[in-house]
């Protein structure tokens, strides 16, 4: 047994579990999911409680969204860590290369995670307000949110495997100077033109959807919430184009966790590493920087000092004297 000394610890050395430092990330991922749920308050609180309720509704619409693009980012930097470190030290080249889209994971839980259940609960508060019953409206709900993510996977992500594909030889080429440069340029290309002619017709027949939507809407209360569907439809299809983008890449980088101590455990690790790291001070931030200079510039020029160009010595920010 080791004898103690005057400069042993007398608690000992209690250091944190990996498991301890999931918890604070996952409050984080629930809370984010449980901001869906407020659009769902009952009308007859808001009525009762508020006096523009209508005001009220298409605020609570909004809220989730801001909360959601405050708190998320710290799920991010676990997410892009448990890429890096799966990816690193694997034997294929092109694997490897995989991080270079090491957000792709991200893209694809940020969108099942955030974007889907939001979409769904617009589409629900909209139908809801047009009379219709909660089954009925979950129903139609669930039909139309998967109807859009349906097509955007079955058609899109045979196409989007091939352009990426084309566009990783046409990134080798260029890199390695190869004379099929240009041939392969001219097939990427045609091939991103076709999709393009595709997605065009899709976003023709969104926007329909959403003028027959607008047309549909009989009260103010309607109104607003059409509005905020309308929104929802569009940044919903670009959601769904991103994820299916990134699907190929995150299955890989899915992979790769697997075969290298499995998910929970790459879980566990990013979130311990990402807690220790510290970010730099406010104070040492470029954007800060510059507006702190802006801001001496300007009080130089209002106070009519014009002898060092209105800059504090070292960018400190102005003082009086007394």
């Amino acid at each position: 047994m080791t004898q103690s000394t005057d400069k042993t610890p007398l608690l000992g050395a209690h250091k944190r579990t990996p498991r301890c430092y999931i918890l604070p990330y996952a409050l984080l991922l629930v809370v984010c999911v449980l901001c869906n749920l407020v659009p769902l308050i009952p009308s007859r609180i808001l009525e009762a409680t508020f006096s523009d309720s209508v005001g009220l509704r298409l605020f609570l619409l909004l809220l989730p969204d801001y909360l959601q693009d405050m708190l998320w980012p710290p799920l991010g930097h676990v997410l892009d860590y448990m890429a890096s470190n799966a990816l690193y030290g694997q034997p294929s080249f092109s694997l490897r290369r995989s991080i270079r889209k090491s957000d792709s994971l991200n893209a694809i839980l940020k969108g099942l995670l955030l974007k889907v259940p939001s979409i769904f609960i617009t589409f629900l508060v909209a139908l809801r307000l047009a009379g219709l019953s909660i089954w009925l409206s979950s129903m139609l709900a669930v039909l139309c949110s998967g109807l859009m993510g349906g097509i955007a996977f079955i058609i899109s992500v045979d196409s989007v495997r091939m352009l990426q594909g084309l566009k990783s030889k046409r990134d080798d080429a260029l890199e390695g100077c190869t004379p099929e440069r240009d041939d392969i340029q001219i097939c990427y290309t045609a091939a991103m033109k076709s999709r393009e002619r595709f997605r065009r017709v899709w976003k023709l027949l969104l926007f329909t959807g959403v003028c027959v939507l607008l047309l549909l809407a009989t009260s103010s209360e309607n109104t607003a919430v059409c509005i905020r569907l309308r929104h929802q439809i569009r940044s919903m299809d670009e959601t769904y184009e991103k994820m299916v983008q990134s699907f190929p890449k995150a299955s890989r980088v899915l992979e790769a966790m697997r075969e290298t101590g499995g998910i929970t455990a790459h879980i566990l690790v990013a979130c311990e590493r990402v807690w220790q790291v510290r970010p730099p001070p406010l104070s040492e931030l470029p954007e800060l920087q510059a507006v702190r200079f802006a801001f001496n510039q300007l009080w130089a020029v209002f106070r009519g000092d014009n002898t060092d160009g209105g800059w504090g010595r070292d960018g400190d920010l102005p003082y009086h004297s007394g």
